[in-house]
């Protein structure tokens, strides 16, 4: 159940998914971002560690972005396998191949 306060209605796990993502490659390609939540900051975090060999600058955006939350929030931090427990990604191989193809083709492709 997801229970929106902005009263807008719930997002399936696909649609969580994408905006999640859509978070990730913003944070990505820009040096000045901060996450907004705690789950923001530990996909941010896992996802800089997953896309680190072939997008360097990417990663570096990404973890500040992440770190930077935990700056002020660092009870939030999570072990990466809570991230995937929680259902925040659906697995390690799945965000780098999802966010690897919006970084290089723009789109989302659906694996």
């Amino acid at each position: 159940m997801d229970n929106r306060s902005d009263g807008s209605a719930p997002m399936d796990a696909r649609a969580r998914e994408a905006a999640m993502l859509a978070r990730c490659v913003e944070a990505a390609r820009s040096d000045d971002m901060v996450a907004q939540n705690a789950r923001e900051a530990n996909v941010f975090c896992v996802a800089a560690a997953v896309i680190r060999t072939r997008f360097p600058l990417e990663s570096k955006n990404l973890l500040a972005a992440g770190t930077h939350y935990f700056e002020h929030h660092p009870a939030d931090r999570l072990h990466p396998s809570e991230v995937v427990v929680r259902g925040w990604i659906f697995g390690f191989p799945r965000l780098r191949d999802m966010l690897t193809r919006l970084l290089v083709y723009g789109v989302r492709l659906d694996a």
